[in-house]
Formats: C-alpha cells, sequence, structure tokens
C-alpha cells in the first residue's frame, strides 16, 4: 500500500491576470490530456482570484449569491472581501464577452477543517446576485448517498500540466468514479465515506490550481449535478485517481450556510 505521503493538496499556484501578453504560449496539457469547452459549456464555473489579481482556485455557482469550493482554497485568503470571482467566461486572461466580475462579501470553512484533508469544504458569499443569462448558471448538488461507483463524471479548471504553466483557458477531463476500496489501494486509509474520488481517462487529470474545482455527472434530463469538490492528489500530478470531498455528505451544511448567508445583511 502506498504511503499518503504520495498526496498534495492542490493549490498556491497562482497567475497574475493581467493580459495574455503575461503568459508563455499554452501548451495543449492544462488539465493535463483534457479538453477545451465551448463559451456556454459548464456555466456554473467560476475563477476565484485575490483582490492583487492573482488566480488560485476553481469553484461553482450554488446560489443566486454563493459559490462553492475547497476549505483549503481559503488558507491565503486574509480578508472576507479579498476575492473576485469570475463568471461566464472560459477565458481567465481575456475575458468572454458575458463575464462578470463580483467581490466577496464573506466566506466560511467548515468548522472542523484544520488544514488537513477532512472537511475541505468552503463556501462564499459575494457582495452582488449574480445575473444569469446563456452563459452562466447554477449547478444543482447532489444528496444522495449512493456511492456513483463507475459514473462518468467531469471535471474541468484552469490549473498546471507538467510543465508548470497556468491555463488561461478552461480545461475539463471525463473520468470515472473509482470506489473508496480501489482509490485506497493509492492513498491508505484516509480513504473514508466523505470522498469520492475519479480516474481520468486516457490518462488525463488533475494538477495545482485545479483546487475547489466541482466533478459532476449529467442526469436523465441531461442535467450537470455536482458530486464533489477537489481536494487533493498526486503530488507529481502523475495520471492516478484524484479525490473529492463527497457532496452528498456535506449537503446539509452547504444548504444551511447558504440559507445563513441569505438572511444576513
Amino acid at each position: 500500500m502506498k504511503s499518503t505521503a504520495y498526496l498534495v493538496l492542490y493549490y498556491f499556484f497562482t497567475l497574475k491576470v493581467i493580459n495574455s501578453s503575461s503568459l508563455n504560449s499554452p501548451s495543449k496539457g492544462r488539465i493535463v490530456g483534457g479538453f477545451e469547452v465551448e463559451k456556454n459549456d459548464y456555466q456554473y464555473k467560476v475563477a476565484l482570484i485575490h483582490f492583487n489579481g492573482q488566480y488560485f482556485c476553481s469553484g461553482a455557482i450554488v446560489d443566486v449569491r454563493v459559490v462553492l469550493t475547497a476549505a483549503h482554497c481559503m488558507q491565503e485568503v486574509f480578508s472576507q472581501t479579498g476575492i473576485f470571482a469570475i463568471l461566464g467566461s472560459n477565458d481567465i486572461v481575456n475575458y468572454d464577452e458575458n463575464y462578470q466580475k463580483i467581490r466577496s462579501q464573506n466566506w466560511t470553512m467548515h468548522e472542523n477543517y484544520t488544514r488537513s484533508i477532512h472537511y475541505d469544504i468552503a463556501v462564499i458569499k459575494l457582495e452582488a446576485s449574480i445575473i444569469f443569462n446563456g452563459y452562466i448558471s447554477i449547478l444543482p448538488l447532489y444528496s444522495f448517498n449512493d456511492t456513483l461507483d463507475k459514473y462518468n463524471v467531469t471535471d474541468c479548471g484552469w490549473g498546471i500540466d507538467e510543465t508548470s504553466q497556468i491555463s488561461p483557458v478552461l480545461r475539463c477531463m471525463n473520468a470515472v468514479v473509482l470506489s473508496n476500496a480501489q482509490c485506497s489501494s493509492v492513498y491508505g486509509n484516509t480513504i473514508g465515506p466523505n470522498f469520492i474520488c475519479a480516474q481520468g481517462e486516457n490518462g488525463s487529470r488533475t494538477c495545482s490550481g485545479d483546487s475547489g474545482s466541482v466533478l459532476v455527472f449529467k442526469d436523465r434530463r441531461s442535467v450537470y449535478v455536482g458530486v464533489g469538490v477537489l481536494s487533493f492528489g498526486p503530488s507529481d500530478c502523475r495520471a492516478a485517481p484524484v479525490v473529492f470531498t463527497r457532496v452528498s455528505k456535506y449537503y446539509d451544511w452547504i444548504t444551511e450556510r447558504i440559507q445563513i448567508f441569505i438572511n444576513s445583511p
């Protein structure tokens, strides 16, 4: 059984979001081995940038003023209002014409999160309501307790590839949900029921900068549903299972925090 030293939380890679001249010519990697998407695909996606313009994590729209992300993404955010959410744009350097940029009002991590892999979930309240259109929409969240083993899923992000370059354009990977027993063969007994693991198809995988991205599948209505929040994976971004915080295990916590946000000024 391999040591859990094999894993690393996916964060703290930053990109100054100014214009495309600040980047090297992008390789085709990004979510390594993944694919680029059309402008109106994955409308729930959110890029999180620091107040100083540095991209650092991803998230998903779960209410008119709320974004879901990973708790470890918040470790280097030193102000409740120190985040901007970029919505409606798959390009985080040269924003698409339908983008919205909304500052955070406040955010909260799970109260049991202690800079570890457990309880790695957070929500951000935006200072203004999102204007929904053909490029921006809410992601429904999965609330049932079935494991989803062998489900076909997708994860998207702006993370780096093996060349340590950030992707200015959103890229996605198709993957399959593994059983927790299969995932434990890689990461050891750290993989409990609060996690969901996925293996990218054709060698595709996530990497640093993809943290907070939400794993989705299509339901019977062909609607994307969120099932996990990207937490950690192999430190060298090799083709291996990646681990998400299982949304259904925190569904009540998420909905309670949304309600608190709604009821607060």
